[in-house]
């Protein structure tokens, strides 16, 4: 029996290129080529892959809904609307209940209007770890920037087990540790 998931890191490997590119693109070429070439890899792989794929749907969706609702909206609709809500004090007219959450550590997802004071602590720390960890990831940044001359690159003044090293100096953890850099080093 084929293993899909094998086959497709070893063809991955081969097909990125190391240097800049755009992954959706990169991604859309390698679809073309296995449709034509491949179509069994692509399919077995796919289906492999399926509900990690569907649950990223999913939750992006979710959230997509609630950054919608946010940003989409014109401020003088939301204006009229915090302003309808001061007078009468219907939730209808902002409608915050329909937006959803991760409450727990097994990602159970729950509208703001079920939420508990448990769910909705789980959320504050959550938001507070995002915090620490972008003010972390900002700090890393930054340190780097001031170690690189004008028009200098970052391979130019690190080799990437220093670069490493720095990050989880600043970040955590440390360069013997399992912890993951950011996925895409740098930004």
């Amino acid at each position: 029996m084929r293993d899909y998931l094998r086959d497709m890191s070893e063809y991955l490997g081969e097909v990125v290129p190391e240097g800049e590119y755009v992954a959706q693109l990169v991604a859309q070429n390698i679809v073309n080529v296995l449709l034509e070439e491949d179509k069994d890899l692509l399919i077995g792989w796919l289906t492999l892959k399926a509900p990690a794929i569907l649950t990223d749907v999913i939750v992006r969706r979710s959230n997509g809904r609630r950054h919608t609702l946010k940003i989409h909206r014109q401020r003088d609709e939301f204006s009229q609307a915090a302003e309808k809500y001061e007078k009468d004090r219907d939730p209808a007219h902002l409608r915050p209940f329909t937006f959803e959450y991760v409450v727990s550590s097994d990602n159970l997802r729950r509208k703001v209007g079920q939420m508990t004071a448990g769910d909705c602590l789980f959320v504050a720390d959550m938001y507070d770890d995002l915090a620490r960890n972008a003010k972390m990831r900002s700090a890393f940044h930054r340190a780097v920037a001031r170690r690189l001359a004008p028009g200098q690159t970052v391979e130019d003044a690190f080799t990437e087990e220093a670069y490493l090293r720095m990050y989880h100096s600043i970040v955590g953890g440390g360069p013997t540790t399992a912890v993951s850099p950011p996925k895409a080093l740098p930004s």
